[in-house]
């Protein structure tokens, strides 16, 4: 008899990965869940940190303090706590090294590993990369280079897709197809040489962080389509919500039919940021003068440097509904946003600690520092990049970095997995990014106990890129396996080692079942 009745697949243990692993194991635990293994799939071959938290720069610093992340919405303070412990000098109120924040997933992902093994369950590392999935006789077969794996259900905590963006200039001398890992791109740079950043957002300014901390002397430019810069942050108190709490919209939704004109969604958001502000809120002020995005930098910066900006508190704690405004838009209200209002709203939803914006004043000050809007194309000629940018303008730079913001389509994906999955309809695209998925639940739509998880649902949800977001995701899909698996238990016996496998996807010879116990 089989020592496992059933078996989960958890597909990427990054950040995301990690929380899913640990809302697993406390429900399976708590809710006295018969023993179950839980795959768990990393690519990458290092389980825990992601690409976002792993060793690298120390410069590369959180986006949001410390005492604000945790694998569980539930346990907000886990991460303080497990710093406390750490004997380091680092305050919880700091905007941390992000590979401290990595060292803090492995040790939660090996905790969690411990716990299951003394309940009578399972967390198996497994790496590899899911190439192929296919769903054969109620199960899924996930297929690697190393085999196939069996499994019951499957989570994709995966991550961004590749980038397709500037893919023509890959493998060209002085191009970099992202920042990351700055410790290894940075000391690739000449210190003389003129470095060109495409973007504007949280990437681009840890390139020009990690480049100036690292003595680069060089002209540096930030090619940027919209012309916009991030607002500026400094550490505070959580804000508690008046206006936008889940049941008042959902009511407010409820009252109208189940829908909100975008126009009802801007004054919500407006009335619950002047209310923390103690003042109107205008997004026009903050909209930089004439273009010139470098001065909007300056005010910002003052404003900080002399007082914590409040109603910066309050966009945090629109995190919790945010996904239900988006939800309240119709169709044609969402694409508008997206095409016309989302860099203006990442540049103030998303600002930069205070300690980044002072590099950037002080490197925009020196003439060190430039941002270029209106960028329309890149090429690369007579040795150089160069630029084309408003009123055909050309530029041209010896370096090249690709800062640009994620690529989430996945019907043109050159993903392996992500391009199988649409091809055969396990996963449909979302018309504005990502995959469709049930608005409560993360499955994937048109698929049974098939799970997606992060950026990737950005059409559904909006705003996938804050971590509280997605440890919310992963609890209530880990509710809502453990209640599938506690209903199905009493139906399905336990699986006899010798019973048939699923079909192996044709074309696929020698492959092996791994995981049928």
């Amino acid at each position: 008899m089989s020592r496992f009745d059933y078996r989960i697949a958890v597909v990427g243990v990054g950040a995301v990965g990690v929380s899913m692993i640990v809302h697993l194991v406390r429900d399976l635990i708590e809710r006295k869940a018969p023993p179950t293994k839980i795959l768990a799939f990393e690519r990458s071959g290092v389980f825990g940190p992601g690409a976002a938290y792993r060793n690298d720069d120390r410069c590369a610093i959180l986006n949001r303090t410390g005492h604000t992340m945790s694998v569980s919405p539930d346990e907000p303070g886990d991460f303080v706590q497990w710093l406390a412990g750490q004997r380091t000098a680092h305050a919880p109120d700091d905007y941390l090294p992000r590979p401290l924040f990595g060292d803090y997933l492995r040790a939660t992902l090996d905790q969690a590993m411990d716990l299951a093994a003394g309940a009578g369950h399972c967390v198996v590392p497994v790496s590899e990369r899911v190439e192929a999935l296919e769903y054969q006789a109620g199960c899924y077969l996930l297929v690697g280079a190393r085999g196939a794996w069996q499994t019951d259900y499957v989570i994709l905590a995966t991550g961004n897709l590749p980038q397709r963006h500037y893919r023509h200039l890959l493998g060209l001398p002085g191009y970099f197809h992202s920042p990351y890992p700055l410790r290894e791109t940075v000391p690739r740079i000449p210190p003389e040489c003129t470095v060109a950043i495409i973007g504007s957002r949280l990437s681009a300014i840890d390139a020009v962080v990690a480049l100036h901390r690292h003595g680069h002397r060089g002209p540096i430019t930030l090619l940027s389509r919209q012309g916009y810069l991030p607002g500026v942050q400094r550490p505070q108190g959580n804000a508690a919500l008046r206006y936008c709490t889940v049941d008042r919209v959902r009511a407010l939704r409820a009252r109208m039919g189940g829908r909100l004109s975008l126009h009802m969604v801007l004054r919500l958001v407006l009335k619950e940021l002047s209310l923390s502000l103690g003042a109107r809120f205008s997004v026009k002020a903050r909209k930089p003068a004439g273009g010139d995005a470098v001065a909007a930098l300056r005010r910002d910066l003052q404003a900080t440097c002399r007082a914590p900006q409040p109603w910066q508190a309050a966009f945090v704690a629109l995190n919790a509904v945010i996904g239900d405004l988006w939800q309240s838009l119709s169709p044609a209200d969402r694409a508008r946003f997206r095409r016309h209002g989302y860099s203006r709203f990442m540049a103030i939803r998303v600002p930069i600690p205070l300690a980044n914006a002072q590099v950037l004043d002080t490197l925009f000050q020196a003439g060190q520092l430039a941002l270029v809007p209106g960028l329309e194309a890149v090429t690369h000629r007579d040795g150089a990049f160069v630029a084309r940018v408003a009123h055909g303008e050309e530029r041209r730079f010896d370096v090249l970095i690709n800062a640009t913001a994620p690529d989430n389509d996945v019907a043109r994906t050159e993903d392996p997995l992500f391009d199988t999955l649409h091809r055969q309809g396990l996963v449909q695209a979302h018309p504005l990014g990502g995959v469709e998925v049930d608005f409560e639940t993360n499955e994937a739509q048109g698929s049974g106990r098939l799970y997606v998880i992060g950026n990737l649902t950005s059409g559904v949800h909006f705003f996938c890129g804050v971590y509280e977001t997605n440890t919310r995701h992963c609890r209530r899909v880990s509710l809502g396996i453990v209640d599938d698996l506690l209903r199905r238990q009493p139906a399905r016996p336990p699986r006899h080692p010798h019973e048939a496998g699923p079909h192996v996807p044709e074309g696929v010879h020698g492959w092996r079942i791994l995981s049928t116990t």
